[in-house]
């Protein structure tokens, strides 16, 4: 019974990290899209804005890798 839930725990986990990847993927394609969109319109406004969003989604991407390790760890 005991290694039942030892299994469940890695499945989840493994499940966890790659729900982790694919998220992170995405937080790429939209910093990419975001990049193009701001070339295409490019004002102060725009690159401000493109900054900040690049700063969040930094953090959160930094934030799910560091996530993703202590899965790995464990």
């Amino acid at each position: 019974m005991h290694r039942d839930a030892h299994d469940r725990h890695h499945q989840l986990n493994h499940g966890r990290l790659a729900l982790g990847r694919h998220i992170l993927a995405g937080l790429e394609v939209l910093i990419v899209a975001d990049l193009i969109r701001t070339i295409l319109h490019l004002s102060l406004a725009n690159i401000l804005l493109l900054g900040a969003i690049v700063v969040i989604r930094s953090f959160i991407s930094f934030a799910m890798e560091y996530e993703m390790k202590a899965l790995k760890n464990d």
